[in-house]
């Protein structure tokens, strides 16, 4: 099939959509144009910081990414088709259309089951539906979410098998239960790794909840040690009750699920950023660093309720103060614009701490984790300070150089 298509639009950047971009483009050759309603990809699995992340890096691979582009209509013409989506046109050559899954309920509507608000079917723990000996399983069925406490439909193969051998159980006679699930997903965008449990803030602000969000960026290894990969996180979280409702990660390599599975049983007992911090993991450094980055996000999220504040990676600068404390390595490879830069390393800032203007200032350094002490250190001299969550480092695979 390669060489003959030339170029496909592809609707919906979500789970299929993102894997069928890499097929057509990876495996075909084709130009490829990737069409999303929402402000970033996979919308459902990730909050805009990562999402923008997974954006640049579709457009590394030569992918062309409109985003915020609802599609208006889609036409035939002689030589292929053209999609209308936020006002621009896009020809191609074939259209594919991945925008989620409608599950298939007509039979159990038919037997009088009950439908849910997402419209799957509604089922108890045993599976039963509420028409008298109909059970249902699999990606026609509600769930309950293990984060917001109430129904969700997750068309996911991981619940369906598990589904499949519980209402095995319940009807050979044993006491088997589905109970509430944390919703842990996974995908590869090319060579990137992306996973998440839970929610995303920007749904649970949506539900009304008044949830906040730490960022990290950090080795996956030991920093010092060869194959030490960068990966950055974000976690979720009920500032009120400190209970952990969602992490996202991206990174290159596959250990970021596998952070994201020891997440998700966290958060399926309704553990809290004390309980993830305190999270025990096999250290040596050719596996993980001292501090598993899981541990230090919970701990990011503790400092801001103690006023160690962080602001998105993603947050403009045009008319902050921003206190660099990297050293000129680090700058020469990542530049960063601000309003107003002052440079002053890390190590020379107690020094050199008289030199500040009185605030406020914006900390910043190459994955957060310095900027955090220094706002601590700033503040307990009475000065206004918060630091960019998940440092320089991310803010450049979210926006680029020029971020």
């Amino acid at each position: 099939m390669r060489g003959e298509i030339g170029h496909v639009a592809v609707v919906g950047a979500g789970l299929v959509g993102c894997e069928v971009v890499e097929a057509f483009r990876s495996l075909w050759g084709a130009e490829v144009t990737l069409i999303e309603a929402a402000a970033s990809p996979l919308p459902e699995l990730l909050d805009p910081e990562l999402g923008r992340v997974v954006a640049r890096h579709l457009e590394s691979k030569g992918v062309r990414v409109l985003l915020g582009a609802p599609v208006g209509g889609i036409r035939a013409v002689d030589d292929g088709v053209v999609v209308t989506a936020g006002g621009v046109e896009v020809a191609a050559d074939a259209v594919v259309v991945a925008i989620g899954v409608t599950p298939q309920v007509e039979l159990a509507t038919a037997a009088g089951a009950a439908l849910g608000p997402s419209r799957a079917i509604q089922v108890d723990e045993r599976l039963a539906t509420t028409a008298p000996h109909v059970w249902a399983a699999g990606d026609c069925v509600e769930c309950r979410h293990a984060a917001t406490g109430g129904p969700a439909f997750l068309p996911l193969g991981s619940l369906a098998n598990r589904q499949g051998r519980v209402l095995g159980g319940v009807l050979a006679g044993r006491d088997e239960r589905f109970g509430a699930v944390a919703a842990a997903t996974a995908v590869k965008v090319f060579d990137l790794n992306v996973a998440a449990v839970g929610c995303t803030a920007a749904r649970l602000g949506a539900d009304g909840l008044g949830v906040r969000s730490a960022w990290l960026s950090g080795e996956d290894r030991a920093h010092y040690w060869p194959e030490a990969k960068l990966g950055l996180f974000s976690l979720v979280f009920d500032p009120a009750t400190r209970r952990v409702l969602g992490v996202q990660g991206v990174g290159e390599e596959a250990e970021v699920a596998k952070r994201i599975d020891v997440a998700a049983q966290l958060l399926l007992r309704h553990g809290t950023i004390d309980e993830l911090a305190a999270v025990e993991h096999a250290y040596a450094p050719p596996y993980a660093p001292a501090l598993d980055p899981l541990a230090v996000l919970a701990m990011a999220a503790a400092n801001q309720l103690e006023g160690v504040e962080a602001v998105s990676p993603l947050s403009d600068l045009a008319a902050a103060t921003v206190l660099d404390l990297r050293v000129d390595e680090e700058r020469a490879e990542r530049p960063l614009a601000a309003g107003r830069l002052l440079e002053i390393e890390y190590r020379e800032l107690r020094r050199r701490v008289d030199e500040l203007p009185p605030g406020p200032l914006l900390v910043c350094c190459a994955h957060g984790t310095r900027s955090a002490e220094v706002v601590r250190f700033l503040r307990g001299r009475g000065a206004e300070a918060r630091y960019l969550g998940g440092g320089v480092s991310w803010r450049v695979r979210a926006l680029g150089p020029e971020g």
